[in-house]
């Protein structure tokens, strides 16, 4: 059940089992899928369903954990691969992307990538006391340049910004 402050600022909002669901009366402008194809043991079905439902020029936004971040790439280096309540090894995670993979996924279920963003890693999250002065805007600063200046390091996740290839 989705709260009712999950709503605001959309101007339709539908909950629904995406795989299942049949076809709607009309294409939708933006797709957001936002931590859900790592969740999927086929994400392509998803994305080919995703696919039917854009207008012409919508726009699929796609977020999906970078398996490739640092924190993973340590714990690997000390032969540790632990899954975790949430975050990257989240222990619902069926799959696991790069940005390298991430695009190849989106481009094999015919998707152009317009944009792809890394987002900054939460330190706070590990560390709580980072989010407390003196230390959390040196801490967010320091993830929002390390993201940028080193993406397949140090992004948490990749955002993806795509269109359909052959769109009617």
């Amino acid at each position: 059940r989705v709260p009712a402050s999950a709503r605001s600022g959309y101007d339709d909002w539908r909950s629904a089992d995406a795989l299942s669901a049949g076809t709607w009366p009309e294409p939708f402008d933006v797709v957001v899928c936002a931590d859900v194809l790592e969740h999927l043991p086929e994400p392509e079905r998803l994305l080919e369903r995703i696919s039917q439902w854009l207008a012409p020029d919508g726009i699929l936004l796609v977020s999906l954990p970078n398996v490739a971040n640092f924190t993973v790439r340590v714990s690997l280096a000390a032969g540790r691969f632990r899954y975790a309540e949430r975050g990257i090894l989240d222990r619902t995670h069926l799959r696991f992307f790069t940005r390298s993979t991430g695009r190849e996924l989106l481009e094999r279920a015919g998707f152009r990538v317009a944009a792809v963003e890394p987002t900054a890693m939460p330190y706070e999250l590990a560390l709580p006391a980072l989010s407390r002065a003196p230390w959390n805007a040196g801490i967010r600063a320091f993830s929002r340049v390390s993201a940028k200046a080193l993406p397949t390091v140090f992004g948490y996740q990749f955002v993806f910004e795509a269109s359909r290839v052959n769109a009617p």
